[in-house]
């Protein structure tokens, strides 16, 4: 009866540290989903903050007189790899004069994109002078 009652004890023990176990592994792989989700999250970030830079460096590159002013216009170049990468990616510049002058361009950058169920709104600008922003 005793040998009985220790065998019975000994399976309860070896259950509860399955268990144990089981839950830690669970925690492991919810921690390495994160994980994943968060390096995704960053690598989609950079990709538009590229993109956004791209597009700055295409404008510096042109005499701010010729920019003139657009409102949620279409990107300059050949955008469309950076964008394709983005799921739902869509962007919109805007070129316009800052503080009313026309020898300073505001340039705004609205990069969109799909994360799981929830769309993610990322916005960049900079200021584009004739000589520079110091002159």
């Amino acid at each position: 009866q005793m040998k009985h009652a220790q065998s019975g004890s000994i399976l309860l023990e070896i259950l509860l540290t399955l268990g144990g176990l089981l839950i830690v592994i669970l925690g492991l792989v919810l921690a390495i989903l994160a994980g994943t989700q968060l390096q995704l999250r960053g690598q989609r970030q950079a990709l538009a903050s590229q993109l956004a830079n791209q597009q700055f460096e295409i404008l510096r590159g042109r005499p701010v007189a010729s920019l003139g002013s657009q409102t949620d216009g279409p990107l300059i170049g050949n955008p469309e790899p950076a964008l394709t990468n983005l799921p739902a990616g869509q962007a919109q510049l805007t070129i316009g004069d800052y503080q009313n002058d026309p020898n300073l361009k505001e340039v705004t950058l609205e990069i969109s994109f799909a994360e799981g169920n929830r769309a993610v709104h990322l916005t960049f600008a900079t200021l584009l002078g004739a000589g520079g922003l110091n002159e």
